[in-house]
């Protein structure tokens, strides 16, 4: 009971600053995409088409292993960085058209013409009115780390003993199915229902902020 709960806290702060770092950089490239288009966009696009071209599981692997062999970083930081920073595409591309939309309002157009500057258009105008998809889809990339992590733990290249965490502790156990199959199911039962629960939460949210609902 106690590694479950402390490999709660580890999932879920991996799964939380894994999303956070996808926000930022995906929020980031969007807004600038969306509201300055030309060549921008088109390159930004085309560099979101090639990182979605990469397979997920198999480039964090490689990433996984080489700064963790070679880095003096701790290797829960570089799990956070490498899951994150290869989640931010989605969020780019909802972020760009959300931004395309916001950016042709009547009320954005008045304030280019009041002399406002592209930065306060972005943070004060452009971002507060589309934040409602991009929680939503947050909120469902939170259940795609905690399966991500739990994966790389797994096989182990994720989160390393002694330190706990609901995959890590699937990938000791797997050699005690028979003998003692609660410590496998135990774990796999607070992942499946961690991942359910936010993403009911995050279908709930889409449908909220939904303007059409």
């Amino acid at each position: 009971l106690s590694r479950l709960l402390h490999g709660a806290t580890v999932s879920m702060a991996v799964a939380y600053l894994a999303t956070g770092l996808a926000l930022l950089i995906g929020v980031g490239i969007g807004l600038l995409s969306g509201y300055f288009k030309g060549w921008l966009d088109l390159s930004t696009m085309r560099f979101v088409d090639l990182v979605l071209s990469m397979p997920f599981l198999l480039i964090a692997i490689v990433l996984q292993k080489v700064w963790v062999v070679e880095g003096t970083v701790a290797p829960l930081m570089v799990l956070c960085v490498i899951l994150g920073g290869l989640s931010w595409t989605t969020l780019a591309r909802v972020t760009r058209a959300k931004t395309m939309e916001a950016s042709s309002q009547e009320y954005v157009q008045a304030a280019r013409a009041l002399g406002v500057s592209h930065a306060r258009i972005l943070v004060r105008h452009i971002l507060p009115n589309i934040a409602g998809p991009i929680i939503a889809l947050a909120t469902l990339m939170v259940a795609r780390m905690i399966i991500a992590e739990s994966a790389l733990s797994f096989l182990g290249l994720g989160v390393r003993p002694p330190t706990a965490s609901w995959g890590s502790m699937l990938s000791e156990s797997e050699s005690l199915k028979i003998a003692a199959p609660h410590l496998l199911l135990l774990p796999a039962t607070l992942i499946a229902t961690a991942v359910f629960g936010f993403n009911l939460f995050g279908e709930g949210l889409r449908d909220a902020f939904d303007p059409k609902e």
